[in-house]
C-alpha cells in the first residue's frame, strides 16, 4: 500500500497527470451530489456507467476534494489486495502472503496509480471477494460484491457475464447455491439493459458520439485497418462486423494504426500477462476466457493508450492473473507453492521495473513512474504550494476557463469551469476567470505552439487583464466591456 501511495499521491503534487479524468470524476461526483446523472461534463463525452462508484466517493471528496478521490482510488487497490489475501489463504497452506507482492508488482497497478482517478476500480477489486466468497461459502457476500462491479462501468458489467460463465465452471461441483449465480446473472443483464439505453437516449439528446462510435466505428467500416466509408444504421453495422471477422485476429496483434512508432505496444502486453502468471492460463484457460473482454476492450480500440501497458486499462489483468496464480499453486503446484509463490511475486516486482524503463509505450512518463527516483516527487516547473495559493484568488462563483492540469485544483460548481480555450462554456456564460500552466504539454484541442502563441495574445488582449504571471501560473481577469 506504501508503494502504490508512493506512485500516485506525488503525482498530483507535482502536476504530472493531465488530471483529464480526475477532472471529469470530481465534476461527476457534484453533479450526482445535485441529482444530474446524465451530463457531458467536457461537452462531447457520454457518461460512464459508473453512477454507483461516484456515489462511493462521495465522503472521500466532501473530506478532501481532488485528494479524497484519490484516497477512495487507493483504498479500492487495498481492498482488491486484501481480497486476494483472503482468498490465497483459502487456497494455499504455505505462500499466500505473497500474492500481495505478486499483486502489487503487477504493471496494470502501477498504470492505473500512476495516471488520474477512476472510482470504478473498485468494482474490479471486488473480483478477489467474489471468488472467496464462492469458496467460502458465503452467498451474501458474493451478491454484495457482484452489485459493486457490474455497476461500476459498463466494461466491467460486459466482463462480469464472462466471469459468471468462468465461476459457474470451476465451481460446478461446490455447494455454493447456484440460485445465487442466476441471480448475479440477472443483476448484470439488468446493468446491460440500462446501459444499451442510456447511451441511446443521451446520444440522440446531446448529438454526441458514444466511446463505442468514437473508438470502435473502424470496426464497422469497409476495412478496419484504412477505413473510407462506414455502416450506417444498426443491422448494417452487424453486417459489415461478421464481414470483417477475418481481421480481428491480426488486430490482437497489430496496430491498426498506420504509424511505426506504435509497433510492438500490443506484442508487449501479451507478453506482460504471460510472463507475470499468464502462463497458468494454458493449464486453466478459463481464466483466459474471463479476460476476452477486456482483450477486446484494448486491442480493438483505436487508441494505443488503450493498448498500451498505462493507465488503467490493464487492472483487469492485475486482478484475474493472481487469482489464477493462486488457483493453479492450490491444485497443481500444492507441493510447490512454499517456494513457487515467492519466485513468482518477486520476477514480477523485477519485470514490472524493467518493463517500465524499456517499453514500447514512447509516451510512457518515467516521472510518473519511478517512485524510487527522487524526479518523482519534485517538479522544477510547478510549484504546489505557489499556485493552489494563486488560484484561491478566483472567487469560488466566478466562471473559469482553464485546462485539464489545473481543473482538480478549482473547486466549484462543474458548470462555472470551461475547458480552455472555450470561453463562453455549453451556457454561453462568458468566463470571467483564465488560469493557465506555462510550458503545460497537455492542451487540446491546441497542440503545444498553439497553446503558447494563444496565451500570449491573450496578456496583450485589452479584454483582459493579468492579475498573476507567476511560478509558471498565469491568471487573468476578463475586462468590462467598454
Amino acid at each position: 500500500m506504501i508503494l502504490i501511495a508512493l506512485i500516485s499521491f506525488p503525482n498530483h503534487y507535482t502536476f504530472r497527470t493531465a488530471a483529464l479524468d480526475l477532472g471529469y470524476v470530481l465534476a461527476m461526483i457534484e453533479y450526482v451530489m445535485r441529482g444530474h446523472f446524465f451530463v457531458l461534463v467536457y461537452g462531447w463525452d457520454i457518461p460512464h456507467f459508473t453512477h454507483l462508484m461516484y456515489i462511493t466517493a462521495i465522503p472521500f471528496y466532501l473530506v478532501g476534494k481532488a485528494w479524497g478521490v484519490l484516497v477512495h482510488q487507493w483504498l479500492s487497490m487495498g481492498l482488491g489486495a486484501w481480497g486476494l489475501y483472503m482468498f490465497a489463504k483459502r487456497k494455499l497452506s504455505k505462500g499466500a502472503p505473497w500474492v500481495l507482492i505478486h499483486f502489487f508488482g503487477m504493471w496494470g497497478v502501477h498504470g492505473a496509480m500512476g495516471y488520474d482517478a477512476h472510482p470504478e476500480l473498485l468494482g474490479l477489486c471486488m473480483i478477489p471477494w467474489i471468488f472467496y466468497a464462492i469458496d467460502a461459502n458465503k452467498p451474501y457476500l458474493f451478491i454484495i460484491s457482484w452489485i459493486f462491479l457490474a455497476f461500476s462501468k459498463e466494461q466491467h458489467t460486459i466482463m462480469s457475464f464472462f466471469l459468471l460463465f468462468g465461476l459457474w465452471y470451476l465451481y460446478r461441483k461446490s455447494p455454493f447455491p447456484k440460485k445465487f449465480l442466476w441471480f448475479a446473472l440477472g443483476i448484470s443483464t439488468l446493468c446491460i439493459i440500462l446501459f444499451v439505453f442510456m447511451v441511446a437516449w443521451l446520444e440522440s439528446k446531446y448529438k454526441v458520439q458514444s466511446i463505442p462510435n468514437m473508438l470502435y466505428r473502424h470496426l464497422w467500416s469497409d476495412n478496419p485497418f484504412n477505413p473510407t466509408s462506414y455502416a450506417e444504421g444498426f443491422f448494417q453495422k452487424i453486417n459489415q462486423l461478421i464481414k470483417n471477422a477475418r481481421y480481428l485476429w491480426p488486430m490482437l496483434w497489430e496496430s491498426q494504426i498506420p504509424d511505426p512508432d506504435l509497433r510492438g505496444i500490443k506484442p508487449e502486453v501479451h507478453l506482460s500477462v504471460l510472463l507475470t502468471g499468464g502462463w497458468t492460463f494454458f493449464a486453466y484457460p478459463i481464466f483466459a476466457f474471463m479476460l476476452l473482454p477486456a482483450y477486446m476492450y484494448k486491442m480493438y480500440a483505436n487508441s494505443a493508450n488503450r493498448w498500451s501497458i498505462l493507465a488503467h486499462y490493464n487492472m483487469e489483468f492485475a486482478i484475474i492473473i493472481p487469482i489464477a496464480v493462486v488457483w493453479f499453486m492450490s491444485h497443481r503446484g500444492r507441493r510447490y507453492a512454499g517456494w513457487g509463490m515467492p519466485v513468482i511475486a518477486i520476477f514480477t516486482q523485477i519485470y514490472n521495473h524493467v518493463l517500465f524503463r524499456n517499453t514500447f509505450a514512447f509516451f510512457v512518463s518515467l516521472e510518473r513512474q519511478h517512485w524510487y527516483d527522487c524526479i518523482h516527487y519534485c517538479n522544477p516547473l510547478y510549484d504546489y504550494e505557489a499556485i493552489t495559493s494563486a488560484l484561491k484568488r478566483i472567487p469560488d462563483t466566478a466562471t473559469v476557463s482553464t485546462t485539464t492540469r489545473l481543473n482538480p485544483h478549482l473547486s466549484r460548481d462543474p458548470r462555472l469551469l470551461y475547458w480552455f480555450p472555450d470561453v463562453r462554456g455549453s451556457h454561453n456564460r462568458p468566463a470571467q476567470y483564465l488560469a493557465l500552466l506555462r510550458e503545460d504539454d497537455f492542451t487540446p484541442p491546441l497542440d503545444r505552439e498553439a497553446y503558447n502563441a494563444y496565451i500570449d495574445s491573450l496578456t496583450h488582449s485589452p479584454a483582459w487583464e493579468v492579475i498573476h504571471d507567476k511560478d509558471y501560473l498565469l491568471i487573468l481577469k476578463s475586462r468590462p466591456p467598454n
